[in-house]
């Protein structure tokens, strides 16, 4: 049997009207192993919740085309998972991200 397994992705998000852009961010995002995907998964009471943050954390790998001026006024266009969580303005990209990352590491149940 040979399976052909996709380790990454790219994700071009929607946020500030991205897609319009001539030059839109694109995201390169991977597939979270299963080990990954259980270490982002605890149980809260009797439910079982992801952890959104460890999972974008995971996931991410370079975003092309991404260029934010700070009040240092050099742009900055190379960025870690983190750097996004920790640069003020990129709530909407990290939310929409995180959102898609969550989707794309569902846990499925897989039958022949």
């Amino acid at each position: 049997m040979d399976i052909k397994i996709a380790r990454d992705y790219e994700y071009t998000p929607e946020w500030n009207d991205n897609k319009k852009d001539t030059n839109p961010i694109v995201v390169k995002l991977r597939y979270l192993t299963p080990g990954e995907r259980d270490d982002c998964y605890a149980w809260e009471g009797e439910r079982l919740v992801p952890s959104t943050k460890k999972m974008f954390l995971f996931a991410w790998i370079s975003a092309a085309n991404l260029s934010v001026s700070e009040d240092s006024g050099k742009p900055k266009s190379t960025w870690k998972g983190q750097e996004i969580l920790d640069t003020p303005g990129l709530e909407g990209l990290y939310a929409e991200v995180a959102l898609e990352v969550l989707k794309q590491n569902a846990r499925r149940d897989l039958k022949n």
